[in-house]
């Protein structure tokens, strides 16, 4: 099966055949292994088994299979490519804080003063000079 034209929507978006056109949804898209796709995807997870000709992006997870091939920029912060997968472009992971996973913060240690620290002084009757046994000193 064959479509040209733009795919926009909130559901998950499976191709099977070829799509000429830009796809855009707000959940996930797969492009199954001998799909094809001529244009940019741009949905929250991406999983490519088939061909993409065009930009992809994930706000969350993109995931290339080993028979994946993508001719085009990759653009998501967690990225899962399988042994075999091809990207012919760019692979950009961002890492500003609107994309990084959620984490619990963790307390800032309070800093502490770079105090210098003195040697330990050397105790007296280590210093006193020892006298042989039997010299009575």
């Amino acid at each position: 099966m064959r479509f040209v034209g733009d795919v926009t929507g909130d559901e998950d978006v499976v191709v099977n055949g070829r799509v000429e056109g830009k796809i855009r949804v707000d959940r996930k898209v797969v492009v199954s292994a001998g799909a094809e796709v001529e244009g940019d995807i741009q949905a929250k997870s991406v999983v490519v088994g088939g061909r993409v000709h065009g930009q992809v992006t994930a706000s969350d997870r993109a995931e290339l299979l080993s028979s994946g091939r993508v001719q085009g920029n990759v653009h998501a912060p967690r990225i899962v490519m399988a042994e075999g997968a091809q990207i012919q472009g760019r692979v950009l992971m961002p890492t500003d804080a609107a994309t990084r996973p959620l984490s619990s913060p963790r307390a800032e240690e309070p800093k502490r003063s770079a105090a210098p620290v003195a040697p330990p002084k050397p105790d007296d009757a280590a210093r006193r000079p020892v006298s042989p046994p039997g010299t009575g000193g």
